[in-house]
Protein backbone atom coordinates (compact mmCIF):
# COMPACT_ATOMS: atom_id res chain seq x y z
CA UNK A 1 0.00 0.00 0.00
CA UNK A 2 2.90 2.11 -0.57
CA UNK A 3 5.05 3.10 -2.96
CA UNK A 4 9.16 1.96 -2.48
CA UNK A 5 12.25 4.13 -3.04
CA UNK A 6 12.98 4.35 -6.87
CA UNK A 7 9.82 4.07 -8.86
CA UNK A 8 9.23 7.88 -8.34
CA UNK A 9 12.26 10.20 -8.62
CA UNK A 10 10.48 13.31 -9.61
CA UNK A 11 10.82 16.35 -7.35
CA UNK A 12 8.16 18.33 -9.12
CA UNK A 13 5.90 15.37 -7.17
CA UNK A 14 8.10 14.28 -4.15
CA UNK A 15 8.76 17.96 -3.08
CA UNK A 16 4.56 18.79 -2.37
CA UNK A 17 3.87 15.78 -0.86
CA UNK A 18 6.49 16.67 2.03
CA UNK A 19 5.13 20.01 2.56
CA UNK A 20 1.51 18.75 3.10
CA UNK A 21 2.77 15.38 4.64
CA UNK A 22 4.91 16.97 7.14
CA UNK A 23 2.17 20.10 8.14
CA UNK A 24 -0.33 17.17 8.64
CA UNK A 25 2.13 15.35 11.10
CA UNK A 26 2.56 19.11 12.65
CA UNK A 27 -1.00 19.68 12.71
CA UNK A 28 -2.14 16.39 14.21
CA UNK A 29 0.40 16.73 16.83
CA UNK A 30 -0.68 20.38 17.50
CA UNK A 31 -4.79 18.70 17.98
CA UNK A 32 -3.49 15.93 19.69
CA UNK A 33 -5.02 16.06 23.69
CA UNK A 34 -2.08 14.96 26.13
CA UNK A 35 -4.46 12.29 27.39
CA UNK A 36 -4.97 10.26 24.20
CA UNK A 37 -1.31 9.39 24.08
CA UNK A 38 -1.90 5.67 25.78
CA UNK A 39 -4.97 5.30 22.68
CA UNK A 40 -2.04 6.65 20.03
CA UNK A 41 0.44 4.13 21.02
CA UNK A 42 -2.07 0.95 20.83
CA UNK A 43 -3.19 2.19 17.67
CA UNK A 44 0.30 2.87 16.07
CA UNK A 45 1.56 -0.68 17.46
CA UNK A 46 -1.64 -2.22 15.54
CA UNK A 47 -0.77 -0.35 12.19
CA UNK A 48 2.84 -1.42 12.12
CA UNK A 49 2.28 -5.17 12.94
CA UNK A 50 -0.01 -5.50 10.72
CA UNK A 51 1.97 -4.09 8.03
CA UNK A 52 4.25 -6.94 8.37
CA UNK A 53 1.59 -9.39 7.56
CA UNK A 54 2.56 -9.66 3.60
CA UNK A 55 0.34 -10.84 0.74
CA UNK A 56 1.69 -11.82 -2.71
CA UNK A 57 -0.35 -11.13 -5.71
CA UNK A 58 1.61 -11.38 -8.99
CA UNK A 59 4.37 -8.76 -9.16
CA UNK A 60 2.91 -6.89 -6.20
CA UNK A 61 1.72 -7.72 -2.79
CA UNK A 62 -0.77 -6.19 0.13
CA UNK A 63 -1.49 -6.06 3.95
CA UNK A 64 -3.35 -5.18 6.15
CA UNK A 65 -3.48 -1.22 6.83
CA UNK A 66 -6.02 -0.31 9.28
CA UNK A 67 -5.40 3.30 8.07
CA UNK A 68 -9.23 3.81 8.05
CA UNK A 69 -9.72 2.35 11.66
CA UNK A 70 -6.91 4.90 13.11
CA UNK A 71 -8.43 8.02 10.99
CA UNK A 72 -12.14 6.50 12.97
CA UNK A 73 -10.40 6.61 16.14
CA UNK A 74 -7.85 9.60 16.25
CA UNK A 75 -9.15 11.96 13.22
CA UNK A 76 -5.62 14.32 12.88
CA UNK A 77 -3.72 12.46 15.21
CA UNK A 78 -3.95 9.39 12.58
CA UNK A 79 -0.96 11.92 10.11
CA UNK A 80 1.72 11.20 12.99
CA UNK A 81 0.84 8.09 13.52
CA UNK A 82 0.89 6.72 10.13
CA UNK A 83 4.05 8.88 9.42
CA UNK A 84 5.67 6.87 12.48
CA UNK A 85 4.92 3.84 11.29
CA UNK A 86 5.79 4.27 7.91
CA UNK A 87 9.27 5.48 9.32
CA UNK A 88 9.85 2.68 11.29
CA UNK A 89 8.80 0.68 8.32
CA UNK A 90 11.61 2.10 6.11
CA UNK A 91 13.99 2.15 8.45
CA UNK A 92 13.72 -1.53 10.38
CA UNK A 93 12.21 -3.46 7.20
CA UNK A 94 13.14 -1.39 4.28
CA UNK A 95 9.61 -1.37 3.35
CA UNK A 96 9.01 2.18 1.58
CA UNK A 97 11.88 4.75 1.34
CA UNK A 98 12.61 7.84 2.80
CA UNK A 99 12.50 9.61 -0.43
CA UNK A 100 8.74 8.72 -0.74
CA UNK A 101 7.66 8.89 2.99
CA UNK A 102 6.25 11.63 2.41
CA UNK A 103 4.37 11.08 -0.94
CA UNK A 104 3.23 7.69 1.24
CA UNK A 105 2.14 9.40 4.13
CA UNK A 106 -0.18 11.97 2.16
CA UNK A 107 -1.52 8.56 0.19
CA UNK A 108 -2.22 6.96 3.56
CA UNK A 109 -3.31 9.32 6.18
CA UNK A 110 -4.82 11.70 3.97
CA UNK A 111 -7.56 9.67 2.78
CA UNK A 112 -7.63 8.13 6.37
CA UNK A 113 -8.54 11.94 8.10
CA UNK A 114 -11.15 12.27 5.41
CA UNK A 115 -13.00 9.73 6.16
CA UNK A 116 -12.95 10.64 9.41
CA UNK A 117 -14.40 14.08 8.84
CA UNK A 118 -17.05 12.60 5.65
CA UNK A 119 -18.77 9.34 8.35
CA UNK A 120 -17.81 10.68 12.00
CA UNK A 121 -21.61 12.04 12.38
CA UNK A 122 -23.33 9.25 10.66
CA UNK A 123 -20.32 6.49 12.55
CA UNK A 124 -20.60 8.64 16.10
CA UNK A 125 -23.85 10.26 16.39
CA UNK A 126 -25.96 7.16 15.43
CA UNK A 127 -26.71 3.82 16.25
CA UNK A 128 -27.80 0.29 14.46
CA UNK A 129 -27.28 0.08 10.35
CA UNK A 130 -26.29 3.88 10.05
CA UNK A 131 -23.29 3.52 12.01
CA UNK A 132 -22.42 0.36 10.92
CA UNK A 133 -22.48 1.42 7.51
CA UNK A 134 -20.77 4.85 8.21
CA UNK A 135 -18.25 2.81 9.83
CA UNK A 136 -17.80 0.16 6.86
CA UNK A 137 -16.86 3.17 4.27
CA UNK A 138 -14.67 4.87 7.33
CA UNK A 139 -12.70 2.13 6.71
CA UNK A 140 -12.74 1.11 3.19
CA UNK A 141 -12.80 4.40 1.34
CA UNK A 142 -9.14 5.48 2.37
CA UNK A 143 -7.71 1.88 0.91
CA UNK A 144 -9.71 2.29 -1.99
CA UNK A 145 -8.57 6.40 -2.77
CA UNK A 146 -4.81 5.55 -1.42
CA UNK A 147 -4.47 2.73 -3.76
CA UNK A 148 -5.89 5.34 -7.11
CA UNK A 149 -3.48 7.71 -5.60
CA UNK A 150 -0.90 5.22 -6.11
CA UNK A 151 -1.98 4.41 -9.45
CA UNK A 152 -1.95 8.07 -10.61
CA UNK A 153 1.49 9.13 -9.27
CA UNK A 154 2.96 5.96 -11.13
CA UNK A 155 1.21 6.62 -13.99
CA UNK A 156 2.39 10.56 -14.27
CA UNK A 157 5.93 9.69 -13.93
CA UNK A 158 5.37 6.49 -16.39
CA UNK A 159 3.80 3.79 -18.34
CA UNK A 160 7.21 1.41 -16.83
CA UNK A 161 4.85 0.49 -13.58
CA UNK A 162 1.39 1.06 -14.58
CA UNK A 163 0.58 -3.05 -15.05
CA UNK A 164 1.89 -3.05 -11.41
CA UNK A 165 -0.54 0.38 -10.23
CA UNK A 166 -3.54 -1.56 -11.88
CA UNK A 167 -2.46 -5.00 -10.38
CA UNK A 168 -2.33 -3.29 -6.63
CA UNK A 169 -5.53 -0.85 -7.29
CA UNK A 170 -7.68 -3.99 -8.33
CA UNK A 171 -6.21 -6.24 -5.36
CA UNK A 172 -6.91 -3.31 -2.66
CA UNK A 173 -10.92 -3.85 -3.60
CA UNK A 174 -10.79 -7.13 -1.93
CA UNK A 175 -8.51 -5.19 0.85
CA UNK A 176 -10.68 -2.34 1.30
CA UNK A 177 -14.44 -4.38 2.15
CA UNK A 178 -12.13 -6.72 4.97
CA UNK A 179 -11.22 -3.37 6.58
CA UNK A 180 -14.72 -1.82 5.97
CA UNK A 181 -16.03 -5.22 8.25
CA UNK A 182 -12.95 -5.06 10.55
CA UNK A 183 -13.57 -1.22 11.20
CA UNK A 184 -17.26 -1.14 11.59
CA UNK A 185 -16.83 -4.50 13.87
CA UNK A 186 -14.30 -2.57 16.79
CA UNK A 187 -16.19 0.57 16.14
CA UNK A 188 -19.69 -1.29 17.24
CA UNK A 189 -17.67 -2.89 19.99
CA UNK A 190 -16.17 -0.04 21.25
CA UNK A 191 -19.55 1.92 21.49
CA UNK A 192 -21.44 -1.06 23.19
CA UNK A 193 -18.61 -1.10 25.76
CA UNK A 194 -18.38 2.78 26.11
CA UNK A 195 -14.15 2.28 25.35
CA UNK A 196 -11.79 5.08 26.20
CA UNK A 197 -10.56 4.46 23.15
CA UNK A 198 -13.84 6.62 21.38
CA UNK A 199 -11.90 9.79 23.67
CA UNK A 200 -15.70 10.83 24.46
CA UNK A 201 -15.81 11.64 20.91
CA UNK A 202 -19.18 13.09 19.70
CA UNK A 203 -21.05 13.95 16.51
CA UNK A 204 -20.12 17.67 16.85
CA UNK A 205 -16.92 18.99 15.44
Amino acid sequence: MHIADGPIKDWWLLAPSWLLGGAGVAWGLYKLRIERLPHVAVLGAAFFVASLIHLKFGATSFHPVLSGLIGALLGWAAVPVIFVGLTLQCLLFSHGGLSVLGLNTFNMAGPAVAAHFVFRRWMFGTAGPASAVAAFLCGATPIVVSSWLIFIELWLVGDALLGVAVTQAVVNLVLAVAEGFLTAMVIGFLKRVHSPLLGGYSATP
